[in-house]
């Protein structure tokens, strides 16, 4: 998000994209390596919308349930700052990571956070598209980990 704010100027609150702003950002994405230790972001301008892939820079990756249980744990870290009224967590589980993801999900019912999953197949990159509709706007689903800036902690 740091860098959508910085193609964009839009400092603060909802990032509104128009066409040429759109083609912007994308252009951006495809010419820098935006991301962080675990994860590039790419971004393909559609016309109506953004579509972005989410790269795992390495499968094996992550944090084990063992891990998450610690004081240092990206994912806690994450999630300690989540409001559970106004936000919910959304697991990509790949099909060696469910023990860590059921780890992950009792971590944040705790904390009141409620969450759903989506069942990934081995080495699938993560897709979503960002806004819809001819006036450029952005989806108004909150992914937590990029708004946060912490992509990384993608589960083992």
């Amino acid at each position: 998000m740091a860098a959508m704010r910085e193609v964009t100027g839009q400092r603060t609150g909802r990032i509104s994209l128009n066409p040429q702003s759109a083609e912007k950002v994308a252009s951006h994405f495809r010419n820098h390596d935006v991301g962080d230790k675990y994860f590039r972001l790419r971004l393909q301008d559609l016309g109506f919308a953004l579509l972005m892939t989410t790269e795992p820079r390495d499968f094996n990756q992550g944090e084990t349930p063992e891990q998450l249980q610690g004081s240092h744990s990206t994912y806690v870290r994450a999630i300690q700052s989540a409001d559970p009224n106004a936000e919910f967590v959304k697991f990509f589980v790949w099909s060696d990571s469910f023990d860590t993801y059921l780890a992950a999900k009792e971590i944040a019912e705790r904390r009141g956070l409620r969450g759903n999953w989506i069942p990934m197949k081995k080495n699938e990159e993560l897709t979503e598209l960002l806004g819809s509709g001819q006036d450029g706007s952005n989806s108004s689903e909150k992914i937590m980990w990029q708004e946060q800036g912490l992509l990384g902690g993608a589960p083992k």
